[in-house]
């Protein structure tokens, strides 16, 4: 989505909302084919200016933080998919959908994160092969991305 974005914001921006080595939710380590052991985990937002368009959460297991010799661990403001999708052998194996709404575990996160109280959320799953090694990326598509899809494509900036 980094990119798509890019070309629709007059500033997009990233914004870190943690990163740190929690143990992946249980969906995230079947996807992965991986056992429950810390993982990095990063949650941000990317923002148009201080609007927040999209939030994300990527876990990347230790075996993938290695083989990136800890540069996935150092990305600080720079787009995840700015960085894996350099790397012209970066595949993405499954794509799932899903309508995030109470109680799902991401529903009280998402309403925090922006001003608009919403019934549910769009959110896309994705397990990427970065270097043979799986990544997983959860995008949850927040009101402004949505409002800002629905206008015609030309956009004066």
């Amino acid at each position: 989505m980094t990119q798509p974005l890019s070309d629709q914001c007059y500033h997009l921006n990233i914004h870190v909302l943690d990163e740190s080595w929690p143990r992946p939710r249980r969906s995230e380590c079947h996807d992965l084919g991986i056992a429950p052991h810390p993982a990095w985990v990063r949650t941000i937002t990317m923002n148009d200016g201080t609007t927040p368009w999209l939030a994300a959460r990527s876990v990347i297991p230790q075996s993938t933080c290695h083989q990136s010799g800890g540069r996935l661990l150092r990305l600080g403001t720079t787009a995840l998919g700015t960085f894996i999708f350099s790397n012209p052998n970066t595949r993405r194996q499954q794509l799932q959908w899903a309508q995030i709404k109470p109680p799902h575990q991401d529903y009280n996160w998402l309403q925090s994160i922006q001003s608009n109280a919403q019934p549910y959320y769009w959110a896309r799953r994705s397990v990427i092969l970065w270097q043979q090694q799986p990544i997983i990326v959860n995008e949850y598509f927040l009101p402004a991305l949505l409002d800002m899809a629905s206008l015609p494509a030309s956009r004066s900036r």
